[in-house]
């Protein structure tokens, strides 16, 4: 996927329904918060819905009107994002590294599934499962709702892409997620990442990896998080094998 500087690495999560699910191999990190919030307000600290967080409005498009932070990533722009707690901000710049045109011309909607955790000692597969529960914070200080779907274009990853990325004939690997810190044979052990999932025990957590820890924290906490897209079925392998050194080169 070419944007407008140089080509940009993206991974296979895998195949569902016909469709190619990829995930940006770097994250978007060091200034970019899931969601932050006045101070009175969950104590600045966000709000755990990802049909409103300030990240989806980063990743996506439609939301330009925003004064900090709408669509930046989704128009290949420069701006400010949202860091921190309390409405805190910082530049960010996306000219070299957002989606080229041709790119989102082969991007479709993906229905994400939005069920919150409670627990973090599960198996990929159990998360999976919580992840298209129907476990959501209810009646939440807050005043916001919670949702258990969101179509649109880019996403995150979820708990289970975290998981489903290890080798689980590796001894390190067989554990829970909460486990996972010494699971090194996992394509998805570097860098940080917010994941798509909240934390249901309070308002404003969600769920995250820390270079192979698998944890909950604020979602105002500015360490961005590895893009999702799915793309169109007609979407072909023009050049390359796979590999880091030679990747495909798609097209429509």
């Amino acid at each position: 996927i070419i944007p407008p500087g140089e080509p940009i690495l993206w991974r296979i999560i895998g195949v569902f329904d016909g469709t190619l699910r990829i995930r940006r191999d770097e994250a978007l990190n060091g200034y970019a918060s899931y969601d932050t919030s006045a101070l009175d307000i969950n104590n600045g600290y966000g709000i755990n819905e990802w049909s409103q967080a300030d990240i989806m409005k980063l990743l996506n498009p439609g939301f330009s009107n925003e004064e900090i932070g709408g669509s930046l990533y989704w128009n290949s722009e420069y701006g400010k994002c949202y860091n921190r707690n309390g409405y805190s901000n910082t530049t960010c710049d996306f000219t070299n590294s957002g989606l080229s045109d041709e790119a989102k011309e082969n991007v479709i909607d993906q229905t994400l599934y939005l069920g919150g955790f409670n627990t973090k000692e599960v198996f990929s597969n159990q998360a999976y499962q919580i992840e298209r529960g129907n476990n959501v914070i209810q009646n939440s200080s807050d005043g916001i709702a919670r949702t258990l779907t969101w179509t649109g274009k880019v996403g995150l990853i979820y708990p289970s892409d975290f998981g489903y990325a290890a080798d689980f004939s590796n001894s390190n690997c067989q554990g829970n997620l909460s486990t996972f810190t010494s699971c090194t044979e996992n394509w998805m052990y570097k860098g940080f990442s917010h994941t798509i999932s909240p934390w249901t025990e309070n308002n404003s957590d969600i769920l995250f990896v820390d270079f192979g820890s698998f944890r909950n924290g604020y979602g105002s906490g500015g360490i961005g998080g590895w893009p999702t897209l799915l793309l169109d079925s007609s979407v072909l392998a023009e050049s390359g094998n796979g590999s880091k050194e030679h990747p495909y080169v798609l097209t429509s």
